[in-house]
């Protein structure tokens, strides 16, 4: 009976241990294949963007539609992280992301303008791929980079 017991445990510990690791694999996906080096749909590690298969399905509209939405939306994150950048950071990982988090400061309005950006060019560069007219990025959001330059000093 001891020796069942015993292997009952095994089997336990044993599926306990498969059911993490693939609980961890699937958590950290895309962290995974940042870490090798695969693109995926997406922000990508090296600060670029690729765009899904069905964002690439889009016609010129809705391309549009969404590149005018992002860029509306990124407008409005300097003022964010100017108000982040004066709270108190709320936990330990925010206290240590201000202090040693490089450009942006810790700030998750300055890392979430940076994502926005390298989307807005991807679907900037589908719009032209797709014959459609493009948008000058760097005009409609000139005051935003200046703004969000600043604080990143």
């Amino acid at each position: 009976m001891a020796a069942f017991l015993q292997g009952s445990k095994y089997l336990q510990a044993v599926s306990l241990a498969g059911a993490l690791s693939l609980a961890v694999t699937v958590a950290g996906c895309s962290t995974l294949q940042d870490i090798i080096g695969a693109e995926h749909t997406g922000y990508q590690s090296n600060g670029s963007y690729i765009l899904s298969g069905q964002d690439r399905k889009l016609g010129c509209r809705q391309l549009r539609a969404r590149s005018d939405g992002l860029i509306s939306y990124m407008q409005a994150l300097p003022a964010r992280a100017m108000r982040e950048s004066q709270d108190t950071p709320g936990n330990i990982a925010a206290l240590f992301g201000r202090a040693f988090g490089g450009g942006g400061g810790g700030l998750a309005a300055v890392d979430e303008y940076d994502r926005s950006h390298a989307e807005a060019v991807a679907l900037n560069t589908e719009l032209a791929q797709n014959g459609c007219s493009s948008i000058d990025i760097d005009a409609h959001l000139g005051q935003a980079d200046e703004r969000m330059a600043a604080l990143r000093r």
